[in-house]
């Protein structure tokens, strides 16, 4: 029994000193050093328009026309939608701006007339109590305004006057 102990006793110790000495276990458990990323580099492109002036001035006739389009049906609604109702004369406005901006300057003077007429009817579509009194004054007012621009500023008309 000794003899075996002893022989067992000798095995492990010759195994630990032996697995101890050159590190291996050691370097086994120690965390290796992250080598530093280099940090990347943005450089800004150029963005070029996929779309011609024509083909942008369509889009956002097509877009301006369906969201006053839009504000008309709400207020021909029994229920006003209060919150569709401005969001959609928000966006009328930030499209008919958009079409101003791809005219030349004589037709975005006289487009800006009726930027100011919207102006101010989507001032008074902010407050729903003028809205509910208001309602038929503000249809007939918003659908003249609508074929006003439609029949002066259709993609058809402005085509002669945009670049590309």
């Amino acid at each position: 029994m000794i003899k075996r102990l002893s022989c067992l006793l000798l095995i492990i110790v010759h195994l630990i000193a032996s697995a101890g000495c050159t590190g291996e276990l050691r370097r086994k458990f120690v965390r290796k050093k992250k080598e530093e990323k280099p940090t990347p580099i943005f450089k800004p492109v150029p963005y070029e328009s996929e779309f011609t002036p024509r083909q942008r001035y369509a889009n956002h006739y097509v877009f301006w026309k369906n969201a006053e389009a839009e504000v008309i049906k709400i207020l021909n609604q029994k229920d006003i939608n209060n919150k569709k109702l401005k969001f959609h004369t928000s966006y009328a406005l930030v499209e008919i701006k958009q079409m101003q901006k791809l005219l030349p300057l004589e037709q975005r003077l006289e487009l800006e007339l009726y930027i100011d007429d919207l102006n101010v009817l989507a001032e008074k579509l902010q407050d729903l109590h003028y809205v509910l009194s208001h309602r038929h004054t503000l249809v007939k007012k918003l659908k003249h305004h609508y074929r006003e621009v439609s029949r002066n500023f259709s993609y058809s008309k402005m085509k002669t006057h945009l670049k590309g």
